[in-house]
């Protein structure tokens, strides 16, 4: 019994000794590859955990910066997008990285000189939890379950994805309402995203993805699908909440509505307070 339990600490402390032996190459690799691996996923969260931990191995590998910038870019987080990019830059000095930031802040500069924001007060009805505003109307079914519409969006009858002038992963189209107030934030979403510049593909609103996201702090993580609808001007989502994730629609206090078409520099936003 106690040359085996010896003998299962030895193969424990090789084993340990072997992880340790590695070089900092083949673990930067390790966790790019499971990087990749959760990306193909679309499991953006695990994703952001490994290229966040292959750049702490080695600050001067350029990729990991670049796929973490285009899993931001895909989660539509500007912010954290633009400070890896920045990190990136001054870390290794890559061509690449310098290129993708240029074309973000040149697409944020052009989006700025189209925005429109509209601020909105409204009272929700006295018999329940729904909204009917300017452009904005909410049927609550249960405490997770809701059809949302949007209108007076300028939609095209098809759109033209994967430019050319896209950085690989990013945004192009985009319609989302932000579900905040006294939990964590969630969103419904149509958009997509540019994963092959310079494919130049023709597709219908239907074609896009349409999903529920939540806020987990520090990007939107995915969480299920959404039911899409739409006219000429206005797009409805039926959706629920999964029952794994705290949510009540008691407790929402703000609906945002952005809008954000890459063919004709149209940033919209619009933000109703409830009363």
């Amino acid at each position: 019994m106690r040359t085996g339990i010896y003998g299962l600490l030895v193969l424990l402390l090789l084993g340990t000794l072997a992880a340790c032996g590695k070089s900092a190459a083949e673990r930067w690799q390790e966790q790019y590859d499971l990087g990749m691996k959760y990306l193909e996923e679309q499991n953006y969260e695990e994703a952001i955990v490994a290229f966040t931990a292959a750049i702490e191995i080695d600050p001067n590998q350029p990729d990991a910066y670049i796929a973490l910038s285009d899993i931001y870019a895909v989660l539509d987080d500007i912010d954290n997008q633009r400070a890896i990019l920045e990190q990136g830059i001054k870390a290794t000095e890559d061509e690449d990285i310098n290129l993708r930031l240029e074309n973000l802040e040149g697409s944020q500069n052009s989006s700025e000189d189209e925005s429109v924001y509209d601020y909105f007060q409204i009272q929700m009805a006295s018999d329940g939890l729904d909204v009917d505003a300017k452009d904005l109307m909410v049927h609550v079914q249960d405490n997770r379950t809701a059809t949302i519409t949007i209108s007076s969006i300028p939609l095209q009858e098809s759109y033209l994805t994967n430019l050319a002038s896209s950085t690989e992963n990013m945004t192009e189209y985009s319609y989302k309402v932000d579900i905040m107030g006294q939990q964590t934030t969630y969103r419904v979403a149509t958009a997509s995203w540019a994963f092959e510049p310079g494919a130049e593909e023709e597709k219908t609103l239907a074609d896009l993805q349409h999903s529920v996201w939540i806020d987990t702090g520090d990007t939107f993580h995915r969480i299920g699908d959404a039911q899409m609808t739409y006219t000429e001007d206005s797009i409805t989502w039926t959706f629920s909440v999964p029952e794994e994730y705290a949510f009540d629609f008691a407790n929402v206090e703000q609906y945002v509505v952005n809008i954000y078409d890459v063919s004709q520099n149209l940033s919209l936003s619009r933000t109703y307070t409830l009363e």
